[in-house]
């Protein structure tokens, strides 16, 4: 053993390890555990020689008084014995080892035997003992080794998975505030860049581009029809350019880990409320912005001009709004729910914060908005629509969850009409805090969907629908119609309060119930394999069976 280093009151030194691979490989326990070893050999050989050399002081000693010889076979080697005449003797020659023999009267001798024997096996004991001891000793160091060695590797690990979690990009998210004249909109901006700064969030705020335009001394309703064309075109043209300067702020702050949204006072949709659909349509294809196939689906009965009065205001509201009818996030703030600015205001930071999953702080902002569910009775796609509509056919596909925690994870493909224009995403959603539910939506491309439809959920299958998204008393509903599972399932959504009625959010000439919450007609259970035939329908009512 290794001698250790003490100050003189017997303090051991600390070693300082330079090199780990031979201060590990220095140890000397091995050969420790070889010299006991050895030891335990020759006690184990030792013993039986004692033990046989006493037997035969013994027998000896039995003969004393014998006046015959003792006759007994004597080897002379391995393979030959000799008969041997052994006279009465009262002594014997005991071999003590290293080249020293000596004579012993017998009972001395036995004595001396039986003392040498009793200390080999103690020495035997102790040597088992200690040879046990250093052998957990010696596995306890093992153990210890592989021990810090683990931990060695599970701390790079958790320093590998920081800096992957650190090089994963922060969100960044667009939100459009959108509407009519003295809508406030202005207003709402502020508030929503207080709650997000307050939160950590760099906050970009896109001005309205009209109103820069508007402050150079341009006078709309003096313009004639080319020159307002042309307006509205640069119009277009400055916002769009506007906002993707913001955005490739975002994309690099995304890239640092800063967390960035981008607050949009109104978005390159709304022109399109104070144009008339050709010129609209012609608008979209010189700036290179038309979706081929899509023609018919743009905004399509906006012709209002810009002049005075409440009566436009009015006119321009319900125009603005149905330009933004299709849209996955479209959120209507309207003016009778509430009883004044300041609540409309806070209604828009409770929906916001509500779609961005920010619950602990939207909670603070006036009534709480939810999604309510109505289970459609005696309807079909022939039936006449009384409002105007888009319509689109929608695929959500359940992934594997391995968190066992209540988390849904869903990705969507969603193509409208008569396009070919394709919207994909994916959705988490949130076990339920303080009774409401939390989802987190992103946009995903191609690639990315391909990547976790190899994690569909096997136990559940695809959900085939068509969606019609339509505006109807300043709410924005979607009406999904289901193709499969369930086929002929009809379900209506819409972000309403909680304290209002079903008569008041339900548009009169759809026959409905309110199934909010209600076991069995969420997406996530309508997937599941084995509730695939619960839900049947056909031209009357729904049965959950």
């Amino acid at each position: 053993m290794a001698t250790i280093d003490a100050n003189p009151r017997g303090i051991p030194r600390a070693p300082f390890v330079d090199n780990v691979s031979a201060f590990l490989d220095g140890s000397d326990h091995e050969s420790t555990l070889a010299k006991f070893q050895e030891i335990q050999v020759g006690l184990e050989t030792k013993i039986p020689e004692i033990e046989k050399s006493l037997e035969l002081v013994v027998f000896l000693a039995s003969k004393e008084d014998d006046s015959e010889p003792i006759i007994t076979d004597f080897e002379l080697n391995d393979t030959l014995w000799v008969k041997a005449k052994i006279p009465k003797t009262k002594t014997v020659n005991l071999w003590l080892g290293a080249n020293v023999m000596l004579e012993y009267p017998i009972e001395e001798a036995k004595q001396l035997l039986e003392s040498k024997l009793g200390s080999a096996r103690i020495s035997l004991a102790q040597v088992e003992e200690d040879l046990e001891y250093l052998k957990e000793q010696i596995t306890t160091m093992e153990v210890n080794m592989a021990r810090v060695y683990n931990d060695d590797v599970r701390q790079r690990k958790v320093q590998k998975n920081m800096q992957v979690v650190s090089q994963t990009p922060a969100p960044f998210k667009v939100i459009c505030l959108t509407g009519g004249p003295c809508g406030g909109k202005t207003s709402s901006v502020s508030i929503l860049s207080d709650l997000f700064e307050s939160l950590g969030w760099r906050v970009y705020r896109v001005p309205e581009t009209a109103t820069i335009l508007f402050g150079g001394g341009v006078h709309f309703p003096d313009m004639e029809e080319d020159q307002a064309y042309s307006f509205q075109k640069s119009i277009l043209a400055v916002m769009i350019q506007i906002e993707n300067t913001y955005r490739e702020l975002a994309k690099l702050n995304s890239k640092r880990g800063i967390k960035t949204v981008i607050i949009c006072d109104r978005g390159a949709m709304d022109p399109s409320a104070y144009m008339k659909r050709e010129d609209w349509l012609r608008m979209l294809d010189e700036l290179h912005l038309a979706a081929k196939g899509a023609e018919s689906f743009y905004s399509l009965e906006n012709n209002a001009t810009r002049t005075e009065g409440l009566e436009l205001a009015r006119a321009l509201d319900t125009a603005v709004m149905s330009a933004w009818v299709g849209h996955a996030s479209l959120q209507v703030i309207d003016n009778v729910s509430v009883q004044n600015f300041m609540e409309k205001c806070d209604r828009v930071v409770q929906a916001v914060s509500t779609r961005l999953g920010l619950t602990a702080d939207s909670n603070r902002y006036g009534k709480q908005v939810k999604k309510h569910k109505f289970l459609v009775k005696n309807f079909s796609l022939g039936m006449q629509f009384p409002v105007q509509y888009r319509e689109f056919l929608v695929e959500h596909r359940y992934l594997v969850n391995t968190q066992g925690d209540g988390t849904q994870t869903r990705i969507r493909r969603r193509v409208e009409v008569g396009t070919s224009t394709v919207h994909l995403n994916s959705t988490i959603r949130y076990p339920p805090q303080n009774g409401q539910r939390v989802e987190i939506r992103r946009n995903i491309n191609p690639r990315e969907f391909e990547s976790l439809r190899t994690q569909v959920d096997p136990t559940r299958v695809a959900i085939n629908k068509v969606r019609r998204c339509f505006l109807f008393n300043d709410r924005y509903y979607q009406l999904d119609i289901y193709k499969s599972p369930s086929q002929g399932l009809v379900l209506l959504e819409a972000y309403l309060d909680y304290d209002e009625t079903g008569k008041v959010m339900v548009p009169e000439w759809l026959d409905c119930e309110d199934v909010t919450d209600k076991p069995g007609y969420s997406m996530y259970d309508l997937a599941l394999k084995e509730n695939d035939e619960m839900i049947v329908c056909g031209t009357g009512n729904c049965e959950v069976l």
